[in-house]
C-alpha cells in the first residue's frame, strides 16, 4: 500500500468534471501542482484546479485540429506534451500554458512519453512508426521502425535508453534509443498493446526492469527484463521473462497507472469498472463502476490520495481514495464489478448500443430457427436485410462520441464501419483480417462470436461524415 494510504471503506467520493464537448480521452495530474489536464475527441486540453472541493477549469488549449489523444506532463512538470490524431505532438508551457512547439508526425499519435529526466520524448503514431525527439532541441533523433502495425503506446524505461512500444497487433517491441535497434520483440498479447509502464523501484538500474504491459484481451502481464551489454559497439541483448497475469476485467485494459511508490497499479476497462491491484501481493484491493461508458484513462495523483478516471460519455472523475477525504460529496453506492458475459450483459449500453444489441440477439435466434426450418439461404438473407433496415429506422438519433469513430482495432477513424456478432462496431478490413487469421473471439470481450456476420453501421456512418463535414 502506497505510504499514508488507506483506502476507504464502502464506496470512494468523487468529483465529476463537466465541461467537454466530445469523449474524454485521457487525464493526467500534474507532478507538482494540484491541477488535472483533460484531453478530448472535441480537439481541446482543459486544464482544472482540483485543490477545493469542485473542480475548477483553468485554460482551454486550443491548436490541434482532430482529437487529442494523450497529454502527458514532463516529470518535473514544466512542460505538456499532448499527441492528437491530426498527426502532431504539441509542447505546452504549464507556467502560461501557451504553446511552444509543434512536432510533426506521419501519422495519427496515439500517445508520447517523456524520459525520466524530461530530455527526450517519443511518440507511438499510426504509421507503425515511433518518433523520438530531443525535447531541448526540438531536434527529431530517430523513426523506429520495425511495426507492422499502428503503434499505440510506448514507455521509457529508468535507464533513458530503453523504450518500449507496443502495436495494434499485440507485437512488444524493446529499443535501445541511442542506437536506434530493436533489441527484443515478442507477441505478448492476443489482441493489441494500450498501456505500458515501467516500474522505477529498482534504483534506476541499467540492467533490470518490470514492466507492465496492459491489453486488448483483457489481461495485464508483468514482465521481467534483463539486459547485458554484448560488448560489440555498445549493444544490448535484452531477455523477458513473463512474471504474472493479472486477470480481473472482462473486456478491454485501455489505461493502467501506477501510485508514487509502485505499490499500488489502477487499470480502466471498456468494461467500465476500475480496478486497484497491490503489487506487493498482487491482489485486487479495490474494484467499483466509474462511468456509464467506456472508461479511457485513470491516473493517480503524486500523493496517490485521488485518482483520476475519464471517459467516452464526455466526463472525468476525481476520486478520493483515503479515509480522511471522506467528507467529499458524490459518493457512489457500492457495487459489484461488472461481468461481462454475453451481449446482453453490458452495464447501462447507450441506446443505440441496446438497439444493435437486441437487433444481435435477434438474428442468433433467426440463425437457429433457419437450422431447424431449412430456410434458403436467400431468404434469410432477404430476412436479414429487412431487419437491418427496420432497424437503422428506428436507431437513436443521439449522435455517438467522436472515440466511437475509431475501429477499437486500429485505433484509427473508420471508413467502413460495420458491426459485428459482439455488438461492437469496427472499420471492416480490420475485423475481416481479424476473422482471417482464425480468430473466433471478440476483440472487445474476449467471448467466442456466435457468428460472423458483419452488418454496414449506416448510421454510424452518417454520422461519421456529418461531422467530418461540418
Amino acid at each position: 500500500m502506497a505510504a499514508g494510504v488507506v483506502l476507504a471503506n464502502g464506496s470512494f467520493p468523487s468529483n465529476k468534471i463537466s465541461g467537454h464537448k466530445g469523449d474524454v480521452n485521457w487525464c493526467s495530474f500534474s507532478p507538482v501542482d494540484r491541477q488535472l489536464v483533460t484531453a478530448s475527441g472535441d480537439k481541446t486540453v482543459r486544464v482544472w484546479d482540483i485543490a477545493g472541493d469542485t473542480p475548477t477549469q483553468l485554460q482551454i488549449l486550443q491548436g490541434h485540429k482532430y482529437y487529442v489523444n494523450c497529454a502527458v506532463f514532463s516529470p518535473i512538470g514544466d512542460l505538456l506534451a499532448t499527441a492528437s490524431s491530426d498527426f502532431s505532438v504539441k509542447l505546452w508551457s504549464t507556467e502560461t500554458f501557451t504553446e511552444i512547439a509543434t512536432l510533426q508526425a506521419q501519422g495519427g499519435v496515439k500517445y508520447c512519453s517523456f524520459t525520466l529526466d524530461g530530455a527526450i520524448l517519443a511518440a507511438a503514431s499510426a504509421d507503425n512508426l515511433v518518433y523520438v525527439w530531443e525535447v531541448s532541441s526540438l531536434r527529431l533523433l530517430k523513426k523506429l521502425k520495425k511495426h507492422n502495425q499502428s503503434v499505440l503506446t510506448c514507455a521509457f524505461a529508468p535507464c533513458g535508453w530503453m523504450l518500449a512500444s507496443g502495436d495494434s497487433d499485440g507485437e512488444l517491441i524493446i529499443w535501445d534509443i541511442h542506437a536506434g535497434n530493436a533489441l527484443h520483440y515478442k507477441t505478448v498479447h492476443d489482441m493489441g498493446i494500450n498501456c505500458l509502464l515501467f516500474l522505477t523501484t529498482r534504483d534506476h538500474s541499467q540492467d533490470q526492469h518490470t514492466l507492465i504491459s496492459a491489453g486488448s484481451d483483457s489481461i495485464i502481464q508483468i514482465w521481467n527484463i534483463a539486459s547485458n551489454a554484448t560488448g560489440v559497439h555498445g549493444s544490448y541483448r535484452v531477455t523477458m521473462v513473463k512474471e504474472r497475469s493479472l486477470t480481473g476485467h472482462h473486456a478491454s485494459v485501455c489505461n493502467c497507472s501506477l501510485s508514487q511508490d509502485n505499490k499500488l497499479l489502477a487499470s480502466v476497462s471498456n468494461d467500465k469498472s476500475v480496478i486497484i491491484w497491490s503489487l506487493e501481493t498482487y491482489s485486487i484491493l479495490r474494484v467499483f463502476n466509474a462511468h456509464d461508458r467506456f472508461i479511457t484513462c485513470c491516473c493517480f495523483s503524486a500523493d496517490t490520495r485521488l485518482l483520476a478516471t475519464s471517459s467516452t460519455d464526455y466526463t472525468a472523475k476525481v476520486w478520493h481514495l483515503t479515509e480522511e477525504q471522506a467528507n467529499v460529496p458524490q459518493r457512489l453506492t457500492p457495487s459489484a464489478p461488472p461481468v461481462v458475459s454475453g451481449m446482453t450483459d453490458l452495464v447501462n449500453p447507450p441506446p443505440w448500443e441496446s438497439q444493435v444489441l437486441l437487433w444481435l440477439k435477434d438474428l442468433v435466434a433467426q440463425q437457429q430457427q433457419k437450422q431447424q426450418a431449412n430456410m434458403s439461404q436467400h431468404q434469410y438473407d432477404m430476412s436479414l436485410v429487412a431487419k437491418i433496415t427496420s432497424l437503422t429506422s428506428q436507431l437513436s438519433t443521439d449522435a455517438p462520441g467522436q472515440q466511437d469513430f475509431c475501429c477499437p482495432i486500429t485505433q484509427l477513424r473508420m471508413v467502413d464501419p460495420v458491426v459485428a456478432a459482439d455488438g461492437y462496431t469496427y472499420e471492416r478490413s480490420a475485423i475481416v483480417s481479424w476473422l482471417s487469421e482464425g480468430r473466433s473471439t471478440s476483440p472487445m470481450t474476449n467471448l467466442p462470436f456466435p457468428h460472423t456476420n458483419l452488418v454496414p453501421n449506416k448510421t454510424l456512418k452518417k454520422f461519421m461524415d456529418t461531422h467530418h463535414s461540418s
